[in-house]
């Protein structure tokens, strides 16, 4: 898997269009991803991620930075032992690509694609 491109509202990943939030692991995208509350991001929002091996988090927050984590949620996430990364949309698939390049595992991204 690679994401070939980011711009505001649609990801590309292996050629294909995706124009919604999605959820990022390295077996694959989870399409349709939506929060309870749109530009918030709360565990809940992760559903069984934080419970399956993950290890790092990679918080794409938007073209904007409208999309933040819940107050909280990186020091939850951090004492089950995830690491936290929060950036722009643009600059955390640069860093899923990476991590995709690399093999590593026990990884998520959480991507919000418009604002």
């Amino acid at each position: 898997m690679h994401i070939d491109q980011y711009r505001f509202g649609t990801l590309v990943v292996d050629g294909r269009e995706i124009h919604g939030d999605v959820l990022v692991t390295p077996g694959g995208v989870q399409e349709h991803w939506w929060r309870r509350e749109g530009h918030v991001l709360r565990l809940e929002d992760l559903g069984t991620l934080p419970d399956a091996n993950l290890r790092r988090l990679v918080v794409g927050t938007g073209g904007y930075g409208r999309m933040q984590p819940a107050a909280g949620l990186e020091r939850e996430l951090a004492e089950r032992g995830v690491a936290v990364e929060v950036l722009p949309t643009a600059d955390a698939v640069d860093r899923i690509n990476a991590l995709l390049r690399v093999g590593a595992v026990g990884w998520a991204g959480a991507l919000h694609l418009t604002c």
